[in-house]
């Protein structure tokens, strides 16, 4: 696993086409744009909570779904 460390306004290219830019960094979010012009799957919007050792994701299509993962919590700086 890699960690990337970035700032607002400053972007990650993956796979040569997918361009995630951090749009807002707050105490307990952050805001990423995910731009993909090839991709061919349907907009969705997520949204991770980091509490303690768990993460709860709330999305389009679950209303409330958690899951354990410390390494995203520790990746968190």
């Amino acid at each position: 696993m890699h960690l990337i460390s970035r700032s607002i306004q400053q972007s990650v290219v993956i796979d040569d086409d997918i361009h995630v830019t951090i749009l807002e960094i707050k105490e307990d979010r952050v805001i990423l744009e995910i731009h993909s012009p090839s991709a061919q799957v349907p907009y969705r919007i997520e949204t991770l909570y980091i509490q303690s050792n768990e993460v709860t994701r709330i999305d389009s299509e679950s209303t409330n779904a958690t899951e354990e993962t410390p390494e995203l919590v520790g990746a968190r700086s």
